[in-house]
């Protein structure tokens, strides 16, 4: 029970300060934000920040995985249970991906003038690793060569094209363009390594 109690107690500490960084940002945007001045607001010692996170990136991530990944993981599951063909369940995917960051557009704005965007390229990472665990379970363990790079370098080398894909695009937001471009790349790729498990 104290160990439940204790776990929630650090959650609850964590969220409080990923929330406040973000109201932070939104207060005082373009404006460096530093550990002292976020630990002041959220009213935690320095000390209390660095048992949690390392940096402010972490606590970019940290916020994003709690808010981002876990409905990805959930739309991801919905889409599988649907059973279609990975080219249907792929250009669904990324359309969501894409609709979420959508509304994140803003957040996005500032978290780059702050220099702190850097973090969403490891959540990009993150997002194309739900949803080749869930289609290709082996993919995580299994290390074949593609076009001379391993399946974990060369999965670094696809999420970053999305990356630059949304960062490029971003402006516009054209979703459809978005999937049209980036699709039949990944489904390319997706289904090399499908081969690759047979």
């Amino acid at each position: 029970m104290t160990s439940r109690n204790n776990d929630n107690q650090v959650s609850r500490t964590k969220d409080s300060i990923a929330n406040t960084f973000f109201e932070l940002i939104y207060k005082n945007p373009g404006k460096p934000i530093k550990v002292k001045d976020l630990c002041l607001e959220a009213g935690y010692a320095r000390q209390t920040f660095y048992t949690h996170f390392y940096q402010l990136q972490d606590v970019v991530y940290y916020y994003y995985e709690r808010e981002y990944l876990t409905y990805i993981k959930e739309e991801t599951e919905k889409l599988y249970s649907i059973n279609s063909s990975i080219k249907s369940s792929f250009n669904k995917f990324l359309r969501i991906v894409f609709d979420y960051w959508h509304t994140q557009n803003d957040t996005y704005k500032m978290l780059k003038s702050i220099d702190l965007d850097d973090v969403l390229l490891k959540l990009f990472q993150e997002t194309a690793k739900i949803f080749t665990e869930k289609f290709y379970p082996n993919a995580n363990i299994i290390l074949t060569s593609f076009e001379g790079k391993s399946m974990i370098k060369a999965g670094a080398h696809i999420t970053k094209t999305v990356y630059d894909i949304w960062v490029t695009t971003g402006r516009t937001w054209d979703t459809d363009k978005m999937v049209a471009i980036s699709s039949p790349f990944f489904i390319t790729v997706l289904s090399d390594f499908s081969n690759s498990y047979k």
